[in-house]
């Protein structure tokens, strides 16, 4: 906006959208969620009046492809911190295995189990670890301390990538990516970390956390740090 000489007037915004993620003052993502939760939901409105019936292959082709990728678009960015926002946003998962109807009496977590389908929280946690590991093995062309990591191959412990815990005194800045990372990065084991292709690390990180407890129990918070 240009004043009456010309100048620039730089207006104050409560909200800002950068590559289709709703920045807010705080930095608590809290308006990106609410925004990201109606586009999912009315998609998921729109397979379930659209579809007659809809058994475990079909729902999980329709919902990977359409629901899914709308909730985890650069949620490495916006992690929630609040746990009303990642019920929030696990609600949408739910809502969307009950559309099975033979699964739909069963337990939510019965329900992932029957389709081999983990919670939106560890889907997190794993795309966390996913980036970490190309940072870390240079496959972005960014400088590590660009988003606050620091390898340490020096330390004695764990795995030879192991990255420093940094102190931060508010809890918005511990869920930053480069600091939310540490725990469950240095707790992988080095087989995992030293995997030589992203594919063959994506496999063993499976392995390894195949009996995560996050896996099908998403407010098993305390899994979230460390394995």
């Amino acid at each position: 906006m240009e004043g009456e000489k010309g100048e620039i007037i730089v207006q104050e915004s409560a909200t800002e959208c950068d590559l289709g993620v709703t920045v807010d003052g705080q930095l608590t993502f809290t308006d990106h969620i609410t925004t990201v939760t109606k586009k999912a939901n009315r998609v998921l409105y729109t397979i379930k009046r659209s579809m007659t019936y809809l058994d475990k292959h079909t729902l999980l082709l329709l919902y990977k492809a359409l629901v899914r990728p709308l909730i985890e678009y650069a949620d490495a960015v916006w992690n929630p911190i609040w746990k009303k926002d990642r019920d929030c946003l696990e609600r949408i998962q739910r809502r969307a295995t009950k559309t099975v109807t033979s699964l739909k009496h069963m337990q939510y977590e019965d329900r992932l189990k029957e389709l081999n389908l983990p919670t939106l929280s560890f889907r997190r946690l794993r795309g966390d670890m996913i980036q970490a590991y190309k940072f870390t093995h240079d496959e972005y062309k960014t400088a590590h301390n660009v988003v606050c990591m620091d390898a340490r191959p020096r330390f004695t412990r764990g795995h030879s990538y192991k990255m420093l815990v940094r102190r931060t005194r508010l809890n918005i800045r511990k869920n930053f990516f480069g600091n939310r990372i540490v725990g469950p990065w240095n707790s992988l084991t080095q087989s995992v970390v030293e995997a030589p292709t992203l594919n063959c690390f994506k496999s063993r990180l499976d392995k390894c956390w195949n009996d995560h407890p996050l896996r099908w129990d998403y407010k098993n918070e305390g899994s979230m740090t460390t394995m």
